[in-house]
């Protein structure tokens, strides 16, 4: 459980992720956890991320295909690991500020799907004055969280 946290100015917010694991005879699991009472304030990456590690680590199997930068132009898609289980991961009460990026990103696999991933009362307010910030890459107009 993570409470009560304020995050100003910080990369990643919320990351939740997935060993870049090649699958062979590896399994893991990722479950009860929960975010509660969170504000996350001019975050200049992504403000959530549940999902495949996004780095790149020396040695490790998953190379080049989820750089840390993407989803800049020449970045690669980032693979999703069937091994890995995500379940019961709660996120409740939490505000985005200003985002310098669309807010968040939550990216399973298809032949082990997340489960029971329960977002409550998340609240995404984007800068007015700068009309292009918490919009790209995913060009939403409006976010419904509240």
């Amino acid at each position: 459980t993570f409470r009560n946290i304020t995050m100003p100015g910080t990369a990643k917010g919320i990351y939740i992720k997935s060993n870049g694991a090649s699958c062979i005879n590896q399994s893991s699991q990722i479950t009860n956890i929960l975010y509660e009472h969170v504000d996350i304030i001019k975050p200049f990456w992504w403000a959530i991320w549940i999902g495949p590690q996004q780095q790149h680590q020396p040695g490790d199997k998953i190379g080049y295909d989820c750089p840390i930068f993407w989803p800049l132009p020449g970045s690669k898609l980032c693979p999703t690991q069937g091994c890995t289980q995500f379940e019961n991961i709660t996120l409740r009460h939490i505000n985005v500020f200003h985002p310098l990026i669309s807010p968040g990103v939550i990216w399973g696999n298809e032949t082990n799907p997340m489960k029971n991933i329960v977002i409550e009362n998340l609240h995404v307010d984007e800068n007015k004055y700068k009309i292009w910030h918490g919009k790209w890459p995913f060009h939403e107009k409006h976010y419904p969280f509240h």
